[in-house]
């Protein structure tokens, strides 16, 4: 009861998450002047972004069948990418519940154990940061002052990248929390150590070294660097080929679609309803910064900068619902046909 309860009461969390970050990603913004702009949107350019974020999950799915490969098990290739795409169309309707439905889904069709294809999905994540983290150098990289102006705006919660003061006081409060941290850690050490959740987190941990493992066993290491790349490519494209979708954008370039990549994988880090509200929020402001720094500041701002995210969050979500939709009819084919053989 108590588990479900826990279930119940995250899920709701989750939810006014979501509610509250849509409200601030919405507040102030010209509702007909964003349907409008939408309406004057080349769809063509977002088809294209459409199909790309298909192709993440067929590169999804290839990927993972070097993983399972690994561990000594045989899967279905297709039955493989209907399963990730189930993962991301159940992340739409359950918060958090995407990694176990895809995981589900397979071993229900290919007699694979749940807890090994977690651990593949443990080591996925892994890389995916890892990949993540190497976005965020670039960015930093090739456009510091834009990624700063992006977290002082978060920080001060306002539209303007100008000041630094907003990134200084994040900076001293993680500090000061992390130092607090450690510091508790230390004197509460022994109590810690002996608590069921510590025990939990350590085998988490155990969990993923040894799924890491894994990598080293694959006989098949250049595909799974290539598809992981495919992958990043196509989210990249996804934010980089809209820019062309919409009037205007396209005096963005190459750079600031690694930035904005970034800055949209933020915001689908926050634990929100399927990205909503989180994704708006993080990509306006980052649409404001990128206007305040090339001083074009009535074409790059929160309102075309929601339009964007809007168009992008959007057509990806309806894509993962078809995507899904067309998974959990083929998965639920292939259920039957084992159980009648079965039989």
């Amino acid at each position: 009861m108590n588990k479900r309860f826990s279930k119940i009461l995250r899920t709701i969390l989750i939810l006014v998450i979501t509610g509250v970050l849509i409200f601030f990603a919405f507040q102030g913004i010209e509702l007909d002047e964003l349907i409008q702009d939408l309406s004057e949107a080349n769809y063509w350019w977002v088809l294209w972004t459409v199909l790309l974020g298909w192709f993440a999950y067929v590169a999804r799915g290839l990927r993972w069948l070097i993983l399972i490969d690994a561990m000594g098990y045989k899967a279905n290739t297709w039955r493989s990418i209907h399963a990730v795409s189930i993962g991301y169309f159940t992340n739409l309707l359950v918060p958090r519940a995407g990694e176990i439905a895809r995981c589900t889904s397979l071993s229900q069709t290919d007699d694979i154990p749940v807890d090994k294809l977690f651990g593949t999905v443990i080591v996925e994540r892994v890389i995916d940061f890892i990949i993540l983290g190497l976005f965020i150098l670039t960015a930093l990289i090739v456009q510091f002052d834009n990624i700063m102006g992006f977290f002082t705006a978060v920080g001060e919660a306002r539209s303007t990248g100008s000041s630094g003061g907003g990134i200084s006081t994040l900076l001293l409060y993680l500090a000061g929390i992390g130092v607090l941290v450690l510091v508790l850690f230390w004197v509460f050490r022994k109590r810690l150590m002996a608590t069921v959740l510590f025990e939990k987190v350590r085998g988490f941990i155990l969990g993923v070294f040894d799924g890491m493992k894994t990598v080293y066993k694959m006989k098949r290491k250049g595909a799974f660097i290539g598809y992981t790349l495919i992958i990043w490519f196509t989210y990249f494209g996804m934010i980089y080929y809209n820019f062309f979708s919409l009037p205007n954008f396209d005096v963005l370039g190459i750079g600031d679609g690694i930035t904005m990549t970034v800055i949209g994988g933020l915001g689908m880090v926050v634990p929100s309803q399927g990205g909503i509200g989180s994704y708006h929020l993080a990509v306006s402001y980052g649409m404001t910064v990128l206007g305040s720094s090339y001083g074009l500041e009535d074409i790059l701002n929160k309102q075309s900068g929601l339009t964007y995210a809007t168009l992008v969050h959007t057509s990806q979500t309806l894509m993962s619902l078809v995507a899904g939709s067309i998974a959990l009819f083929a998965l639920y084919l292939a259920r039957t046909r084992k159980n009648r053989s079965s039989e």
